[in-house]
């Protein structure tokens, strides 16, 4: 078990995602430290009764809020490829051919994933500490009230290290199949616990991976003994129409859990435990090895119409017919909705199901060794990039079309950007990293923002100016470094 976990770490380690993925997180914590003033806010809580983030308090919450939905997605994306070294290194097939203990091997994958999913914990804790500190004084910090809703993270990232040792050794779930069902689900545990407003279920209760009903209730309890009121408006990263009038100051105490509280937390870790020993079961007795779908070239000579259905094919390859039936309905569904709910619904759920072809790419070109291919081929490759670039361009714009004509002339200047930086962002992510996941995250992240208030994209015409200079500068520099690309081979993310 030490050496598994051993290995699995120091593989995990190498790769170019665990350094970028903590770099990200050191940018993004001082982002999401809370600000008194600003348009961006990363939490809103009764702006017309209370002054927002005037004090340390705020930090931890508002922190850990935002990060129990990111860090459990990003460690799903991230850990789900602990087996999968394995059967691609030929080391699980070799392992098979022994007598080695099914359950030490998977206790060693398991630790692994706690170990670097809290890796990921400890730089938010420490990052969000020192940011608050320098802010605020060290004479102002109560370390319990600081420490609590940070650690209330952890049996949910316990169960995650587990969960995702079971999906991948489950015969429906080894594949990239697999990651879109856990997403999914993660997703849908978030958006059941996060309700400020109805009762929780035992079930939402259980499954509270983000602890965000903690973090709820303390915020109830803490507008109780400060104001006497009720919590009414709650929003997480985004920017609010209420005047910011608040007099009253909101000190949030220390989260206290009771014994139901503590017995959650037992069975879930208890149920972590038990899914590693079914996993032991579950898990291959014979040599499995990925399959990738070969990619049909047609002829060696490269020619428009070649080009044309290779980009088709890399585009929507791995798609089902039922998602790409899902996409058409919708899209059309776009054109017969009001405005405000095709911006505000339809608009992210297009970009959701349109996910998986915007990730594919540059990064299938890359794993089929398509792209290698090309270089074989005079100025083979600078010709796909922008075939490639053309097509998604193509796909993003009508993708966008129904919404584009419900907007304002400013606000589709600036849609009009988003809808060509996506596809050659997502190519550069793919080329970059020759996987989908980064594209994907991206993309999640993306809708996450969009559908709690974030101005990432303009409905109004108070950020547009703003944001049509962001997206036309990205846009230039993503542009720029496709054209100018030289491949740089890393393992996949």
């Amino acid at each position: 078990m030490k050496q598994v976990f051993l290995a699995t770490t120091r593989e995990k380690i190498r790769r170019p995602a665990f350094p970028m993925i903590c770099l990200a997180l050191l940018f993004s914590i001082v982002l999401m430290i809370p600000r008194a003033s600003g348009t961006m806010r990363a939490i809103i809580i009764d702006p017309n009764i209370f002054r927002q983030a005037n004090n340390i308090s705020w930090v931890p919450i508002s922190v850990s809020f935002i990060m129990g939905f990111f860090l459990p997605l990003i460690s799903a994306v991230y850990l789900r490829d602990s087996i999968g070294i394995d059967r691609d290194t030929g080391n699980l097939a070799f392992f098979l051919t022994t007598h080695f203990s099914k359950s030490a091997y998977l206790y060693g994958k398991f630790l692994s994933n706690l170990w670097l999913t809290g890796s990921f914990w400890l730089i938010i804790l420490l990052t969000s500490l020192l940011s608050a500190i320098f802010k605020y004084g060290i004479a102002s910090l109560n370390f319990v009230q600081f420490l609590m809703p940070f650690l209330i993270l952890l049996p949910g990232l316990i169960f995650l290290a587990a969960l995702t040792i079971l999906t991948e050794v489950l015969p429906l779930l080894r594949q990239k199949s697999g990651t879109v069902i856990l997403v999914i689900g993660l997703i849908f545990l978030y958006t059941a616990g996060a309700n400020y407003i109805a009762h929780q279920s035992f079930f939402n209760q259980l499954f509270n991976l983000s602890g965000t009903n903690y973090l709820i209730s303390n915020i109830k309890q803490s507008i109780a003994m400060n104001a006497g009121a009720k919590l009414t408006t709650l929003k997480i990263i985004g920017s609010t129409t209420m005047r910011y009038s608040g007099t009253q100051n909101l000190i949030f105490s220390p989260i206290q859990l009771n014994w139901a509280d503590w017995l959650r937390i037992g069975i879930l870790i208890i149920l972590s435990c038990l899914m590693v020993e079914l996993a032991s079961f579950c898990l291959e007795n014979r040599p499995i090895h990925r399959q990738k779908r070969p990619f049909n070239l047609w002829r060696p000579t490269v020619s428009t119409q070649t080009r044309v259905g290779l980009c088709l094919h890399l585009m929507t390859a791995n798609n089902s017919v039922l998602l790409l039936s899902l996409l058409v309905g919708t899209w059309g569904w776009a054109w017969l909705a009001p405005s405000h709910q095709a911006t505000q619904t339809l608009f992210p759920l297009l970009v959701i199901l349109a996910t998986p072809i915007f990730s594919a790419l540059g990064a299938l070109a890359s794993q089929s060794h398509v792209y290698d291919w090309l270089a074989t081929i005079p100025n083979g490759q600078l010709r796909q990039t922008i075939w490639t670039g053309t097509m998604g361009i193509a796909f993003s714009l009508i993708l966008i079309l129904p919404i584009f004509l419900k907007l304002t002339f400013a606000l589709k200047i600036s849609l009009f950007l988003w809808g060509l930086l996506a596809p050659l962002l997502s190519q550069l992510l793919g080329r970059w990293t020759a996987s989908s996941r980064p594209t994907q995250l991206v993309l999640l992240v993306f809708c996450y923002l969009y559908l709690n208030g974030a101005p990432v994209i303009a409905l109004n015409p108070a950020p547009v100016q703003l944001l049509t200079i962001i997206y036309l500068i990205l846009l230039v520099i993503t542009f720029t470094s496709l054209v100018n690309h030289h491949r740089i081979k890393l393992n996949h993310f």
